[in-house]
C-alpha cells in the first residue's frame, strides 16, 4: 500500500512516518508541506492513502481534496490536531471525498503510545476498505430476536453515509419540510468527536433540528439523530434508539447494516431506507433486509457518488427498489413518508 504524509509541520510529519515505519510496517512514498506539493506529487507518484493536514498552505482544504479526487483520487485521511477543529474546513473537505478524519495528539502526548490510538484506527480501516487488509468477519447477519411490539410507531427514515456523507446529507435534509412527520436516524462514518460539529453544520441545511445520538431516544416525529458515539446504534426492546457493544470486529462503528436490520426486526415500525455515497459495502445487506421488510429503499446513483461504493453493493443485492441522483433523494422520501403518514397515522 503506497502512503503519502501532507502536513505543514516537519516535526509531525517526521513522526508520522514513524509511526507508520514502526507501528503497520510502512514506509511512505512521498512527503510534502503546502497544497502545491501535494498537487504536483500526487500526479506523478500516485498513492492509495494521503494522510493531510487541514491547514497546508496555498489552498483550503476542500478545495484541494476537491482537486485531488478529480485528478489523482486516492483515500484521504484528514488530520486534525487538538479539540477545536475548523467544522466548516472538516465537512467541506469530508463532503467532496476524504474518507475520515483523526485527532492528532498534541506533541506533548507523543510519547504515550495510547495517544495515537485513534489515528492508527482510523489508518486499518481504511486500509481494509481499500483492501489491503483481510476483511474481518462479521456477525451482522446474525438476527435480532426481539418480539416486535404491538403499539404503532412514527415513521423512520434509515439513513446510512460515508465518504462524500456530509454534502450528500445536506442537500438530502434540504428537501424535508418542517412539519416532517417521520423520526430520521443517520449513521454517517465518521469519528464520533466531530459528531456534534456534524450536527451543528448540518443544522444550517434544514428545517427540522438535527441532534447528535448520545443516549437512548424514543422515536419522535420530526427529529434528525447523527449516531455519536463508537458503538452500535440499534432499535432495542423498547422500540427506542438505543446502542449496543456487540460485534466488536466489524470494522465502522457504528454499523449501517446492525442499525438497518435491527430496525427491519419490528413490523410495526416502516419507512425509508436510504444509502448515500461511500466506500466499502457496509448498509448493502442491511438495506436489503429493510426491503425485504417492507421498507422503502433508495440507492444513491453512481453519477452523483463521490465514491459508489456502499450504493453498488446495494444496487447488486437488489437491496434498492429505487436508484436516484442525489438531488432526487429528499423529495423521494417526502413522497413516500407522506403516503405512509396518510395510510396509517400514528396513534
Amino acid at each position: 500500500m503506497k502512503i503519502a504524509i501532507a502536513h505543514q509541520d516537519h516535526a509531525t510529519v517526521e513522526r508520522l512516518s514513524q509511526l507508520m515505519t514502526e507501528q503497520l510496517d510502512i514506509t511512505m512514498v512521498w512527503t510534502a508541506g503546502t497544497a502545491a506539493e501535494v498537487l504536483s506529487k500526487s500526479a506523478s507518484r500516485p498513492v492509495d492513502l494521503l494522510l493531510m493536514g487541514l491547514d497546508l498552505p496555498g489552498v483550503p482544504a476542500g478545495a484541494l481534496t476537491a482537486r485531488l479526487m478529480a485528478a489523482s483520487p486516492c483515500s484521504i485521511l484528514l488530520l486534525n490536531q487538538g479539540c477545536d477543529p475548523c467544522f466548516n474546513h472538516v465537512f467541506e473537505a469530508l463532503g467532496q471525498g476524504a474518507a475520515d478524519v483523526a485527532i492528532l495528539p498534541l506533541p506533548a502526548q507523543w510519547a504515550r503510545p495510547e495517544s495515537w490510538d485513534d489515528l492508527l484506527n482510523r489508518l486499518n480501516t481504511l486500509r481494509t476498505l481499500t483492501g489491503h487488509r483481510p476483511r474481518p468477519s462479521s456477525r451482522a447477519d446474525e438476527p435480532v430476536t426481539d418480539r416486535p411490539a404491538s403499539r404503532l410507531q412514527p415513521p423512520v427514515v434509515a439513513i446510512g453515509s460515508s465518504t462524500g456523507g456530509p454534502r450528500a446529507l445536506a442537500t438530502v435534509l434540504s428537501r424535508l419540510p418542517a412539519d416532517f412527520p417521520a423520526t430520521v436516524v443517520i449513521v454517517q462514518h465518521l469519528d464520533f468527536h466531530f459528531i456534534e460539529g456534524l450536527a451543528e453544520w448540518l443544522n444550517q441545511c434544514t428545517h427540522l433540528p438535527v441532534s447528535a445520538l448520545t443516549r437512548e431516544m424514543v422515536l419522535q416525529p420530526g427529529k434528525v439523530w447523527l449516531a455519536a458515539r463508537p458503538e452500535h446504534v440499534i432499535i432495542n426492546q423498547s422500540r427506542a434508539l438505543g446502542w449496543t457493544t456487540e460485534w466488536p470486529e466489524l470494522i465502522s462503528r457504528p454499523s449501517i447494516d446492525v442499525f438497518f436490520k435491527s430496525l427491519a426486526q419490528y413490523p410495526t415500525i416502516q419507512g425509508c431506507g436510504v444509502l448515500l455515497t461511500g466506500m466499502g459495502r457496509d448498509g448493502a445487506a442491511g438495506l436489503l433486509a429493510l426491503r425485504e421488510a417492507g421498507f422503502y429503499t433508495i440507492a444513491q446513483d453512481q453519477a452523483s457518488c463521490v465514491v459508489y461504493g456502499m450504493p453498488k453493493a446495494a444496487a447488486e443485492l437488489g437491496a434498492a427498489q429505487t436508484i436516484l441522483p442525489l438531488e432526487a433523494i429528499g423529495d423521494a422520501i417526502v413522497e413516500q413518508i407522506s403516503w405512509l403518514h396518510a395510510a396509517a397515522p400514528v396513534s
